[in-house]
């Protein structure tokens, strides 16, 4: 039971059990060979001490100290409740491109699963409801019907009536209620058919979205020219003018009433976006204006923003690949035409450029001027769908057994850290997180860790203090093998 926090501080490391483990085995194997008298002691502890060094600091327990900033999250309080935090472009532009060093930590510094989602949702399906007649009354020139929404519905904003009746002219108009009493106006439209004489129907109502459980239909002839008990339709469009005649006043038999939600042909997209402003332009040497963007933000396009009125340039645009030495190597992504010509009445203007992933932090865009005075960029703004961090908030957060949850710590912008693995994504993911109920958190603060040191510092106190761990040890091996020596000297009575 004792050795219980040193093995969780072990399984929270990412991929560095193995390396542990070795050392470990390489412990019990030099205790052997001491027994043994197989190997010398010394030179044997001495690779031991120097295998300790080469064991990554990510296998002992992440705290705060660990990540150059965080951001604490105080409003996720309710146990085994699903929380959304909106990912601010200030932590994206200090996180590593991908959120790879994102980690977010219990009071215990205990790891939290976490998936990072867009703010994207699909388009909405089109639902259908069976209105209930409750009440018909009619007379030789207007009908009353009141219809109920089922128990569970959508804001509807259309009604179909289903009518096998032909040759027909109404006046419809709609009204709903939340109580059977008073009745607000929702439209007025008109419904006919004239299919006997042209390939003309109407019987269904639009208006805007409406969460009434009750509505009152009131149909009644419409006001047209009328010659003895028949009617007359005069129509005229774009040039057609047709005309229809014996179109009778009469009852029609309402079959059905259907409501149905609003149709939303595409799916709704949430944006964040970053303005970079007094940005360093320079020349190259073929008059070619170069400008450099530095940011870990997701970008998908990027608008410039020119102090030129009238300009028609092919910009080049370049992307930032890390590499062993530190140097970014750029590689060439596509090129895009930008232009603008506010002439009055035919103006035309495009400034936005796509952009790829980008697994550095830099984009380079260059501005082909040709013979034209050099393009003045005066910012760019980079564009990306908005992302949101989910996770749960479980009860008894933390080894503490606490009751209450909460206490959690966003942590980012820890160099050398491997995207982590959660089950939590085969739950919650892109297909699916709008169907659950999650709450949002408010706003949080980022801080700086004033005592973050660079993991290049952290090995390089783990050496000095590996090197005092050995000249420790030796001198207390040496201590005690004098003392060893000393007492066989000393005769025992």
């Amino acid at each position: 039971m004792n050795n219980q926090p040193t093995v969780n501080k072990i399984r929270r490391g990412q991929g560095v059990c193995d390396p542990l483990q070795g050392v470990l085995k390489g412990a019990r194997s030099i205790l052997e060979r001491k027994r043994s008298g197989a190997a010398p002691f010394f030179p044997s502890l001495l690779l031991l001490l120097v295998c300790l060094l080469m064991v990554p600091v990510s296998i002992f327990a992440l705290t705060p100290a660990d990540f150059q900033y965080s951001a604490e999250i105080k409003d996720a309080t309710r146990p085994n409740t699903l929380y959304r935090i909106h990912l601010t472009p200030e932590m994206l532009d200090k996180c590593s491109p991908g959120c790879n060093d994102l980690r977010l930590l219990d009071k215990d510094n205990n790891d939290v699963p976490y998936v990072i989602l867009q703010d994207i949702l699909p388009a909405d399906k089109v639902e259908t409801y069976a209105l209930q007649i409750t009440h018909y009354e009619a007379t030789d020139t207007q009908a009353e019907i009141i219809m109920k929404m089922p128990d569970t519905y959508r804001p509807v904003s259309a009604i179909e009536l289903s009518i096998a009746d032909r040759d027909f002219n109404k006046k419809a108009v709609l009204y709903a209620s939340r109580n059977g009493t008073d009745w607000d106006f929702i439209t007025q439209e008109g419904i006919y058919d004239f299919t006997s004489q042209v390939d003309l129907r109407k019987t269904r109502l639009q208006f805007s979205a409406s969460d009434y459980p009750l509505y009152r239909l009131i149909l009644t002839d419409a006001d047209i020219t009328t010659e003895g008990s028949q009617q007359t339709i005069h129509l005229k469009y774009e040039g057609l003018d047709f005309s229809a005649f014996g179109v009778k006043n009469k009852r029609v038999r309402i079959n059905t009433v259907k409501a149905s939600t609003a149709a939303t042909a595409q799916q709704r997209v949430v944006y964040d976006q970053k303005v970079f402003n007094d940005l360093p332009a320079k020349l190259d040497d073929r008059k070619n204006t170069i400008v450099m963007v530095e940011s870990a933000v997701p970008a998908t396009s990027a608008t410039l923003e020119t102090s030129n009125p009238y300009y028609y340039r092919k910009v080049d645009v370049y992307y930032a690949i890390p590499t062993q030495r530190g140097i970014d190597s750029y590689a060439f992504y596509a090129t895009h035409y930008v232009y603008s010509f506010p002439l009055v009445g035919q103006g035309a203007s495009k400034d936005y450029l796509d952009l790829p992933p980008n697994p550095g932090r830099q984009y380079k865009f260059v501005v082909n001027n040709a013979s034209n005075p050099p393009l003045i960029v005066k910012s760019v703004v980079l564009s990306w769908v908005k992302r949101d961090l989910f996770f749960v908030s479980l009860k008894g957060a933390g080894r503490t057994g606490n009751n209450d949850s909460g206490g959690y710590v966003l942590c980012f912008g820890g160099s050398g850290l491997k995207a982590p693995q959660y089950d939590l994504a085969s739950f919650i993911n892109q297909g699916n997180y709008f169907e659950k109920p999650f709450e949002s958190v408010g706003s949080v603060v980022v801080a700086s860790n004033a005592g973050y040191k660079p993991p290049a510092q952290q090995l390089s106190q783990r050496v000095e203090k590996a090197i005092l761990t050995v000249v420790v040890v030796a001198l207390v091996v040496l201590i005690g093998f004098w003392i060893y020596k000393l007492s066989k000297n000393v005769p025992w009575r």
